[in-house]
């Protein structure tokens, strides 16, 4: 076994230790939220560190696919979304039929994988019309395809 191996697997043994104890697998020193394995701080930690790892690779997205609203120019990063032109990203999003994929992972695939074609940036309300209205007041001519709702989706 490499050192590294014997490492991970240490590590996994003494987190299966301080949770048996009832502690915090993370700093082992507070005892762990009820049906959790963290204690409170080290739970805010890494909630703080997800939030700002999923920003990051999201700011990633956003300067890769343009950092402002394909319809009406808006640039506030607050209010852009990532748009599927076709309105597929379910097909994405739900891939095998009963997992969920991630925001992250979906925006990790936008970053490292090759640019795609079918993805813009959209501000919050040029979005919603195009899925609501079916295209956004901005550009009334260019209708967008849209799924009736309630209809069944094909599996992909």
């Amino acid at each position: 076994m490499q050192s590294s191996e014997r490492q991970k697997q240490r590590m996994k043994e003494r987190r299966h230790e301080l949770e048996a104890k009832g502690v915090c697998v993370n700093c082992g020193k507070r005892p762990a939220l009820s049906e959790q394995k963290y204690c409170k701080s080290c739970s805010k930690h890494r909630k703080e560190r997800a939030r700002v790892r999923l920003l990051a690779i999201r700011q990633a997205v956003l300067d890769r696919y343009g950092n402002a609203c394909a319809c009406c120019g808006e640039s506030n990063p607050g209010f852009l979304t990532i748009d599927h032109k076709n309105n597929d990203g379910w097909k994405e999003r739900k891939p095998n039929g009963k997992n969920f994929t991630s925001s992250e992972m979906i925006c990790r695939k936008l970053v490292h994988g090759p640019k795609r074609d079918d993805i813009q940036i959209l501000c919050y309300n040029c979005n919603c019309a195009k899925q609501r209205l079916g295209s956004c007041p901005h550009h009334p001519s260019v209708p967008a395809p849209r799924r009736v709702r309630g209809a069944r989706r094909k599996d992909v």
